[in-house]
């Protein structure tokens, strides 16, 4: 099945939905009139190809943008997010993925979407995988905004290798703005740039749970903070890890964490490893 070149107006269910095979979506322009019920696109299971599709200023009661189900090598390339206020829902992340492998996401880039209600934290961000492998590659998260869990990749259970992207200027009141790892996951982050991004929890921008690891090498981490206020403590205002961080050849500057009004205990305005292996 192809759909190329449409323009899509969203209403109160699901706009695409695909169960099985390998659908192309191509060209396509997601807008919405009211609030919309989502994902805009549902893929159960199979091997999807949505390639420079367009979703801005929309308002999604329920659901995100894409939701992709069991399967394997899906490909997300050349897709805008802008403007995506998500309201409610059982599945809030703008691209969920669930149960599917050797997925990529390439050249794709999302810009002030926000997520204002609480649910678990695997279903938070920008991209959420869940019992899931991919790879982000080339692409760009600015000024996203969650009130709970990542403003921009949330994994769990899953494998997520990050290349040649940047995350500026993301802000959550909740655990790392950019990525954050639980559950038995593990990162690779390759050649990133990671500015000014904002929790008011314990990271400011990477977050690693004690079940998981991350490899980040060539990278940099500018201005990025947390505040730890209310019960968090503070933490790292790049990087937090209480499971097994690697990293090589990074580059940290203006990075701080903590404030006059909270302790300074465990506190690191860089890098806060708690617990697990280190290695610099």
């Amino acid at each position: 099945v192809r759909i190329i070149g449409f323009t899509i107006k969203l209403g109160d269910s699901t706009a695409i939905l695909s169960i099985g095979g390998r659908p192309e979506i191509q060209d396509c322009y997601f807008v919405s009139e009211m609030s919309g019920t989502g994902p805009a696109i549902t893929c159960l299971s199979g091997s999807p190809s949505i390639v420079d599709c367009e979703f801005s200023d929309l308002e999604m009661s329920t659901g995100g943008c894409i939701g992709i189900g069991a399967g394997n090598g899906f490909l997300i390339s050349g897709c805008t997010f802008s403007n995506i206020m998500r309201t409610n829902g059982t599945m809030p992340a703008t691209v969920a993925v669930f149960n599917s492998t050797n997925g990529t996401i390439m050249n794709c880039d999302w810009s002030y979407c926000s997520m204002t209600t609480p649910g678990g934290l695997e279903l938070r961000g920008q991209l959420s995988l869940y019992n899931s492998s991919a790879l982000v590659d080339n692409c760009n998260f600015d000024n996203n905004e969650e009130e709970f869990g990542t403003a921009c990749i949330a994994a769990g259970l899953s494998q997520v290798t990050i290349d040649d992207s940047t995350f500026s200027a993301n802000r959550t009141s909740d655990q790392g703005s950019a990525v954050y790892l639980y559950e038995n996951s593990s990162l690779e982050m390759n050649n990133c740039s990671l500015l000014w991004n904002w929790s008011g929890g314990t990271c400011g921008s990477v977050k690693i749970e004690a079940d998981s690891s991350a490899t980040i090498t060539d990278s940099e981490f500018n201005g990025n903070s947390c505040l730890g206020v209310s019960e968090y403590t503070p933490g790292g205002g790049a990087i937090r890890s209480t499971g097994d961080v690697t990293l090589t050849n990074c580059y940290f500057q203006e990075n701080s964490s903590g404030s006059s009004t909270t302790s300074n205990s465990c506190c690191g305005g860089g890098i806060c490893l708690v617990a697990g292996n280190g290695t610099l």
